[in-house]
Formats: structure tokens, sequence, C-alpha cells
């Protein structure tokens, strides 16, 4: 923004109208001669009120303007004599800029920002449920994208896209890792379970009666069945919950995992 100047003479605002002033520009009313004021008539609600000797001895006085609008202002003891001033303050246009573009992370669960940059109040939303994002700011501020354990073995992207009215958007990314099981850790053998595709249970049979953790997961890597299983070589899992569709097992111990395609046919 840039400051708006107007000289103060007998008995003159120069100029009494000031053009093309914006919502953030400072007023500068610098003394001429004689003996004034600058002082508010009629301003937009919620803008402040000012009154200002410009004399001699007080010879600048100046305004940030924050509320758009109609602004008139007089020479108190002039007003009668014409000494009157004015201007209309308009909005700046609305600017938007969000970076990084893409923000490369990998396939444990985390967070990471984005810095937005802008003069004007901004929504922000993602189109994967496994990334949720800052919702809602004003100005700029930092969008936080919190993004979930990425559990199938193919990257996946959210797009989040950010919206000022009167604009067009800006569309950022998350772009996160497969899941490496499988690839630091050894093969697990020895497991199967059936049915396969399954109805309403698997029965399943692992290598030893250790200890694991067997997950069961969507195609966009939400976790929507976990157990840990102790003791026992064979299980009973109830999977009566999910929907029909493809789901990848996932099982593993400290040492060695394994990730089999599961199907629920109804």
């Amino acid at each position: 923004m840039h400051t708006v100047n107007d000289n103060i003479g007998n008995f003159y605002f120069n100029p009494s109208t000031i053009p093309g002033v914006q919502v953030g520009d400072t007023i500068h009313w610098q003394w001429v001669q004689g003996s004034h004021t600058t002082t508010s008539s009629t301003i937009p609600v919620g803008a402040l009120a000012w009154n200002s000797p410009i004399t001699s001895s007080a010879q600048v006085y100046e305004y940030k303007v924050n509320v758009a609008g109609q602004y008139n202002y007089v020479c108190t003891p002039h007003a009668g004599m014409g000494q009157v001033g004015s201007f209309v303050a308009s909005a700046p246009a609305p600017t938007l800029s969000v970076t990084p573009p893409n923000h490369n992370v990998d396939a444990e669960a985390g967070s990471t920002t984005f810095n937005v940059s802008s003069n004007s109040n901004w929504i922000a939303s993602s189109d994967q449920t496994w990334c949720t994002v800052t919702p809602s700011g004003s100005g700029n501020a930092t969008i936080i994208a919190n993004y979930t354990e990425n559990t199938t073995w193919e990257n996946r992207v959210a797009s989040i896209t950010v919206t000022v009215n009167g604009i067009a958007p800006v569309i950022v990314t998350v772009t996160q890792d497969a899941s490496t099981v499988g690839i630091n850790k050894q093969e697990l053998t020895g497991v199967s379970f059936y049915p396969n595709p399954a109805n309403d249970m698997i029965k399943l049979t692992l290598p030893s009666s250790g200890s694991f953790e067997m997950a069961i997961v969507d195609l966009n890597g939400r976790i929507l069945i976990n157990r840990i299983l102790e003791g026992s070589a064979f299980y009973q899992v109830q999977v009566s919950g999910l929907l029909p569709g493809l789901y990848f097992t996932r099982i593993r111990n400290d040492s060695e995992s394994t990730v089999k395609q599961l199907i629920i046919n109804r």
C-alpha cells in the first residue's frame, strides 16, 4: 500500500477530493500555510474518527485507512469558507498464494504445513479423507495438513484447494510414499486364511504361536480392523462389519511381514 498526500493552505485542501485511495493506504496531510485542522465529519461505520491541528508547529497528520467507504473531512475553523475534503476508499483486489506447491511425505502418519499469503479470508479443503487440513483462515497464515499412515503399496496424492472469493483457487498437493511393509522386513511365510472371498468371518493360520499384529485396510489406506494376536497359531476374525469390496490384510511381527488381498463378497 502507499501514502496519499494532501496539502493544506489558506483556505483549501489540495486536492480536495483525493483519488485512488484503497484500504491500507495512509492519508498524509501536510501544512503549507495558515492555521487549520483536519477533522472527520462523516466516515464509514467502523472507521476511526480523527481531529488534528495542522499548523506551523504541527505540520503533519497521518491517518491509516482500514475500512472501505466514503470519507468526508473539514478544517473546523474554515469549513464555512469551503475548506472541505473527501475520498472514497475501495477494498484492494484480493490476493492469494500458497507455497510450496507440493510436499512429499513418507508412508508414516504425520503432518506438514503450507504457507498462505493473502489479504483476504480464505477456506481450505482436502479431496482425501486420509489428509485433513486447517479449514479456514484470514490473511497470511499457515495451513496444517495431517495425514494418516499409508498402508497400501502405491503412492497416493491429496489435493488441497485454497479459495478466496473473487479470484481463482490455488491447489497444492501432499504426495505420500507407498507402504514399505515387506521391503524393510523379511517376508512372513506360513500365513493363510479362508474363505477368500469371505462373508462374515475369516479363519486365520499363522506360522507360530508368537505375537502378531493383524490389520485390515481399505484401498485408501484406512485401518478398519486391527488386532494383536498372541498365544495361538489359529484365529477367527469377524469381518461382518466390512462392506463388499477389495481390502488388504497385513500381518507382521518384529522382523517379518506379509500383505494379502481379501475380498468381501455377500
